[in-house]
């Protein structure tokens, strides 16, 4: 049986980093069996449900547009007899939608909900309020939390590693400058406008060229270990490990292939 996910995050690079580290966690698992079938059909294993054909995530930014479209209505009122902290709302309805495709069919197991906590740390308490509530009404929907702090770009100076002399000088220069290593502490790269030299979106792009493809590289390639160690400040690790403590369970609960014999005349 293939597992659906649908992604719930603000934009496209969001959904491939998002795609991405989920993928390269399910194929590099401990469990041999598991690893050696995500390795030769992950495809058949795992599937991205998309929000409709030409728009593969559910985008925070058009909440509203999408549940008049649905006819989704969500409750209202406190979560749990406590208002709801800053987002609380929007997840709600968030996963209001999700609740309206499955009852329509979608093959939805999975939520992953990326959303940059942006200088404001009540998100990620804002964003817990709905998913416990939503665990009442809906508890076969698994939700795996991925909140970049401040922004997706902690995430990607995480996984830089300088590949020539050039990299290496830049990544010199940033160290003196901000007086720490980006890499391992973006989180405290919370400057306000993007050109300032201590906001994450900057300081990427100094180290990066503003390449798009050496941006994608900092996810791609950069060994899960080096993020989990330089990641857990920034949501990161935490990210990592609700892919190994909720996702890759759903998978264990189907039997392994049976192992191949050899025929004998």
């Amino acid at each position: 049986m293939t597992l659906g996910l649908l992604v719930v995050c603000e934009a496209p690079e969001d959904f491939a980093v998002a795609t991405c580290i989920i993928d390269r966690t399910l194929r590099e698992t401990e469990t041999d069996w598991l690893r050696d079938l995500f390795e030769h059909s992950l495809d058949e294993q795992r599937s991205w449900v998309p929000l409709e054909p030409d728009r593969p995530f559910l985008d925070w930014h058009h909440l509203d547009v999408t549940a008049k479209r649905l006819d989704v209505r969500p409750q209202r009122g406190h979560f749990g007899g406590r208002p709801g902290a800053p987002d609380a709302l929007a997840t709600r309805k968030a996963l209001a939608i999700l609740q309206a495709l499955r009852k329509q069919g979608r093959p939805i197991s999975v939520a992953v909900l990326m959303r940059d906590i942006d200088k404001q740390p009540e998100r990620a308490d804002g964003i817990k309020q709905a998913c416990e509530e939503a665990a009442a009404w809906d508890p076969d929907l698994c939700v795996v939390l991925g909140l970049p702090d401040p922004e997706l770009e902690a995430w990607l100076l995480a996984g830089f590693d300088p590949a020539d002399t050039a990299e290496e000088t830049r990544l010199a220069h940033c160290k003196r400058d901000l007086g720490l290593d980006p890499r391992t502490s973006a989180h405290a790269l919370r400057a306000t406008h993007d050109q300032d030299r201590r906001s994450v979106k900057y300081v990427l792009a100094q180290l990066t060229g503003d390449d798009h493809e050496r941006r994608a590289k900092c996810y791609e390639a950069a060994p899960l270990s080096t993020l989990m160690k330089r990641g857990r400040s920034s949501g990161l690790t935490t990210f990592l490990d609700e892919i190994r403590s909720k996702l890759l369970p759903l998978f264990l609960r189907s039997p392994p292939p049976p192992a191949s014999t050899a025929c004998t005349p």
